[in-house]
């Protein structure tokens, strides 16, 4: 069984052993940007776990074309936090200085207050200043550029992006991990940057069956097109990637965040991590997590659309309006999991009512039905008879 299914199982101490001695260690763009956001300690601990893995470090192409796209955004976007919350410590000094309403505080305990808030601002300044340096001269980029010299892996020619570009449409349109939550990201500038997860994942399976190697992907990427998860938990990664990954290349796949792998570091291997470095990891992707849950919640709460009842016709016109959207002719198949709890769920069609009048226009071969298992999915898709 667990041969068959081992993507359903935790590895053993000695099977993590084994990853931890053998398997190169390959790192996602959000690793690099993340240093941007933590601690002095903590970036300097994380770079030096990274730095002792030694040779067997290695990036993406894809990757480290996003970093250096996202870097100045995120240098300069720390650097606006400050302003902001400088701009909320002022507005609290103003509001506890006002004698002509509550809340009302003594003169002595303002005066410390004030000298205090000088102190915390005047230290945000130098930080800020240290950040909006960094656009012009950054010693995190240049540390990156020494631990990942001829450690990057080779761009993609355009034939090969083609066939991922193609397989993508089919794969996200039948929710195959990974990156298929990425479909209705911003594309403005580049049609085929919904596809950016999809282009990591073939490198790593290139990279995995060149070196005859596992690979350890470690990634603060939180998407369930990555991780299985479970009433809010992140249980392991998807237990179909690991077995699509073991198909095509004879080796094992591994995830990690940046706080597991760095807790991992201190169980399989001699380095050491002080316990205030891993809990602010830890935080990090806890508070982006919380985020995450409140935007969705506030997404179904306000943006959850009235279903309306539908007919046999409006379904086909829909069927034909997507399969223009697709880009693709009116007797092509379309992915129907998508067609169904996106599109046509977006619109306010209820899914289950979409998919019983699916069956009955199926039933009445007016349209046709798809419906075959390819490797470790299932597709389903449907077009026009």
């Amino acid at each position: 069984m667990k041969e068959q299914f081992h993507g359903y199982f935790k590895p053993s101490k000695a099977e993590y052993n084994k990853l931890w001695d053998d398997s190169i260690f390959a790192f996602d763009a959000n690793i690099l940007l993340n240093l941007y956001r933590y601690s002095e300690t903590t970036r300097n601990e994380l770079l030096k776990v990274i730095s002792l893995l030694n040779d067997r470090i290695w990036l993406p192409y894809q990757a480290a074309e996003e970093y250096f796209r996202n870097r100045i955004s995120t240098t300069g976007g720390q650097a606006k936090e400050y302003d902001k919350v400088q701009n909320t410590l002022n507005e609290l000094l103003s509001n506890l200085g006002n004698k002509n309403r509550h809340p009302f505080i003594a003169d002595a305990l303002f005066k410390d207050l004030e000298e205090t808030f000088e102190k915390i601002k005047a230290e945000f300044e130098i930080n800020k200043k240290i950040l909006n340096n960094r656009i012009y001269s950054d010693e995190i980029q240049n540390k990156l550029a020494e631990l990942f010299e001829n450690r990057i892996g080779k761009a993609f020619g355009q034939h090969e992006l083609d066939d991922i570009y193609k397989e993508g449409k089919m794969r996200y349109e039948a929710e195959i991990p990974p990156g298929f939550r990425d479909g209705n990201k911003d594309n403005s500038g580049n049609p085929h940057r919904k596809f950016g997860d999809l282009i990591i994942y073939n490198e790593l399976i290139s990279k995995a069956k060149s070196e005859k190697k596992s690979i350890i992907f470690v990634t603060d990427d939180k998407k369930d097109d990555w991780w299985l998860e479970y009433s809010g938990k992140t249980i392991s990664p998807l237990p179909s990637l690991v077995h699509e990954f073991k198909e095509k290349t004879s080796q094992s796949f591994y995830m990690y965040t940046a706080d597991r792998f760095m807790q991992a570091a201190t169980e399989f291997s001699t380095e050491k991590v002080e316990e205030d470095v891993i809990i602010e990891l830890k935080e990090f992707r806890q508070n982006e997590e919380v985020l995450k849950d409140f935007i969705r919640v506030l997404n179904q709460t306000h943006l959850t659309p009235i279903y309306k009842i539908t007919s046999e016709e409006e379904i086909l016109n829909h069927l034909i309006e997507y399969s223009k959207l697709r880009l693709a002719d009116e007797d092509s198949f379309i992915g129907l999991k998508h067609f169904v709890t996106t599109y046509l769920a977006e619109k306010g069609i209820e899914i289950n009512q979409a998919y019983t009048t699916i069956n009955a226009l199926n039933e009445k071969t007016i349209i046709e039905l798809y419906d075959k298992p390819i490797g470790n999915f299932h597709v389903k898709a449907v077009r026009l008879k």
